[in-house]
């Protein structure tokens, strides 16, 4: 019994921080010439420290004009979330170009727990895109 009440108040916080809004790359309004990033997927969902993963995700952007790929890490371990951690550039200018395609971000896994990983792109105008999230369990 006491691990299902401790299952379910992880889920609650993950469901809790995934509806934030983090960091300090407010989304820009959905616009012509905006970016959009959508279909966010990892490989493996679920993996060991030290191990390499791989975040994919689908963009388009009409001016062709990605130049950042970002993410933001929050880290849900013993029931407690780790915050204040600033985005992370994962490349830079390797889109630019394309006005469509699927981005792949290679991403080494820390330490054990639940990791929730926000991805957004940011064009050459300083549009921020949409924002996706999904988890990775670290065991």
């Amino acid at each position: 019994m006491a691990h299902r009440s401790g299952t379910l108040l992880l889920l609650i916080l993950t469901l809790l921080v995934a509806g934030c809004g983090w960091g300090r790359f407010p989304s820009s309004a959905s616009a012509p010439g905006v970016p959009r990033v959508s279909n966010l997927r990892v490989v493996p969902e679920a993996a060991r420290p030290g191990e390499v993963g791989v975040l994919a995700f689908d963009f388009t952007d009409v001016d062709a004009d990605i130049v950042d790929v970002y993410v933001e890490i929050k880290e849900v371990a013993d029931f407690s979330i780790s915050t204040g951690f600033e985005p992370v550039l994962l490349s830079r200018r390797k889109y630019f170009g394309q006005a469509q395609g699927t981005a792949q971000e290679a991403v080494r896994w820390s330490r054990e727990g639940l990791h929730l990983y926000e991805i957004f792109v940011v064009d050459q105008e300083g549009h921020v895109s949409n924002r996706l999230t999904t988890r990775v369990v670290i065991r």
